[in-house]
Parts: structure tokens; sequence; C-alpha cells
């Protein structure tokens, strides 16, 4: 229907243009034929004009000489005037009967527009009141089920993925678990186990470590033994000192040597157990250990060049110690831990 009313008017555009035309070929030929008119009128008026003599010398008619007229004379010119005249009304009648057949199919085309227009009015209002709602109810819809999709189709994935680690897991459960063949791992030299040694006992000697002697590397436990007695054996205190110790020193070893280590040691409550040997609540393993090891633990970690210590610990260190200490308050002043608490104070 859109098709047909562009094309109609296209056309009723082209007769239009036509009828203009046609105007302007009538007034052309009303022109002609007014000046076709007027010669035959003046041929007439001169073919019927009497012979006189020459206003100019006087010589009568017989005596002039007409061999200097070589046009038409006007008897003819009016009558071949009157000829054409006649031919052009008689184009003027075609052109009349022509326009009047091209005003008709303008009527016509202009009344076929006008009922097309409606009917295109009548749909878009259809469109409007009746389809348009229906179009936004079903894209509404559309929205909702695609807002659904994404969930059912994620849903189905997590559904796919507990039934893989399921299949994981029985394939699992079906494997024995096997112990680490200790032959795996690289054997540590005799030299390179001494040098090691030699770190951990510098770093214990730098703490103040009561007793010390030697440390020397055990195989039997992969561990360290601190003058001629198994870091294991002492009570919790003593090996979580002492374990930080053993860290520590892997890092100087490490580092020495120009050996891959990120130079960066996260230590958690090395001090805490660590009690003095009249505490009642302290280990018995660990009797005879001063206190003052705990100090230098803080002063030598505090003087360390070229590696970072992070201790997290619940016992102050010494006030006058030159080091980054952040106290965990739990209160809305200062950090309140070392996760920051949400919505408050960081």
């Amino acid at each position: 229907m859109w098709e047909d009313h562009k094309r109609a008017q296209s056309q009723l555009v082209d007769l239009s243009e036509l009828h203009t035309r046609f105007g302007l070929l009538s007034d052309q030929y009303q022109s002609d034929l007014a000046r076709l008119d007027a010669i035959s009128e003046a041929g007439f008026r001169l073919a019927q004009m009497p012979e006189e003599s020459c206003p100019v010398c006087g010589a009568l008619p017989e005596h002039q000489r007409d061999d200097h007229m070589q046009d038409t004379p006007p008897d003819e010119l009016a009558i071949s005037c009157a000829t054409e005249a006649s031919n052009i009304r008689a184009l003027i009648e075609d052109l009349s009967e022509t326009i009047r057949s091209n005003d008709i199919q303008i009527k016509a085309k202009t009344e076929y527009v006008q009922r097309i227009h409606a009917k295109l009015i009548a749909a878009n209002n259809t469109i409007k009141d009746e389809l348009q709602p229906r179009f936004q109810a079903v894209a509404t819809r559309i929205c909702e089920l695609t807002d659904k999709q994404l969930v059912f189709l994620r849903a189905l994935y997590l559904y796919e993925r507990v039934g893989d680690f399921k299949t994981l897991l029985e394939v699992l459960a079906e494997e024995k678990p096997q112990k680490p063949d200790k032959d795996a791992f690289t054997k540590l030299g005799a030299s390179e186990a001494e040098e090691f040694c030699k770190e951990v006992e510098a770093v214990l000697r730098e703490w103040k470590f009561p007793n010390l002697d030697r440390v020397i590397f055990s195989e039997s436990n992969d561990d360290i033994a601190i003058s001629g007695r198994e870091r294991a054996s002492h009570g919790k205190g003593v090996r979580a000192i002492t374990h930080t110790a053993f860290n520590l020193g892997l890092l100087r070893f490490c580092r020495n040597r120009s050996m891959p280590h990120p130079g960066l040691l996260i230590v958690d409550s090395p001090l805490v157990v660590y009690r003095q040997a009249d505490d009642p609540n302290s280990d018995p393993e660990d009797e005879g250990f001063s206190t003052d090891v705990k100090e230098a633990f803080y002063r030598s970690l505090s003087a360390a060049v070229g590696i970072q210590v992070i201790v997290c610990e619940n016992d102050d260190p010494p006030a006058d110690l030159s080091a980054n200490i952040i106290h965990f308050t739990k209160t809305n002043e200062g950090r309140y831990g070392f996760i920051p608490m949400v919505g408050g104070s960081q």
C-alpha cells in the first residue's frame, strides 16, 4: 500500500507538470493566432486601398515603378495567414482535448492518493492502538525470558561443573594416596647444609638465644639441631622462634648466594608463646630461656637491610624500635584489624 501511495504521488506530480506545460503551449498558440489575425487584417486592409499619386514625388500610379515589390501581395498574405490560423485553431482544439483528458487523470489520481492516504492513516492508527501494545507486551516478555535464560544457562553450567567435580572426586577416591618419596627431593650437599646452618646460627646469636653452641642440619628429619638437640624436641615457644630463625636463615642463605627468593618473610606469632622461665604458663620444655630474646629479636629484624619481614604478634615491641609498627585496635580509632572493617575505619 505504501508503495502504491508513493507511485501514485509520483504519477500525480508528472500529470501536474504536463498540465503546466500544456497551459504554456496553449498560451503560445493563442499568441500566434492573435498575431496571424493581425497580419491577415492588415493584408486585407492594404489590398482594399486605391492607387494614388506618390506622396513624395507626385507621380501618377501609371508612372510608378513596382519592380521593387518582391514580397507576397497583401491579399495573398492575408489568405496564407487565415489558412495558418485555421491550422492553429485545430491544434488548439486537440490541445484542449488533451488538457481535458489530463485534468481527468489528475482528478482520478488525486482521489486515488487521498483514498490510499486515508487507508494508511487507518492502518497507522490500528498499529498504534492495537498492535503496538501487543508488540510492547511481547518485547517485555522477551526481555524477561532473556534474563531468565542467563540464569538458567548459569545454573546449567554450575550443574555440569558439579557433575565434573563429582566424577573427579570419585576418581580420586579410587586412587590411593601415595606418600612422597624422600629420595625424590634433591638432597642438600654437606657444604651447603653447613653454610645454611651458619646463617641460622648467626640469626640465633643476634637474638641472644641462650646456651647456643652449634647449629647442624639433620638429614633424618630435614630439620636443624641446636646445641646438640633436635629443634622439634623443644617446647612450643622455642619451636616457634627457632622456626622463624630457620626461615630467616634460609632467606639470608639464598640472598647471599644470589639464589631465587622473594626477599619477603611473613611470620605469625613467633613470640606469643615464648615466656619467661618463672611464668606459671610457660612450657616446661622451654625452661631456662630468657625473654631478652624477644627484644633482641625485634632489634635484629629492624636492622635488616635489603629484605622485608612482616611480623604479626600480640606482644608489643620495644617502644624505641625503629620500624613500621601498626596497631590493630579493633575499634573505630586507628586501624581496626588486618582486614579492614566494612564501612568502618581502615
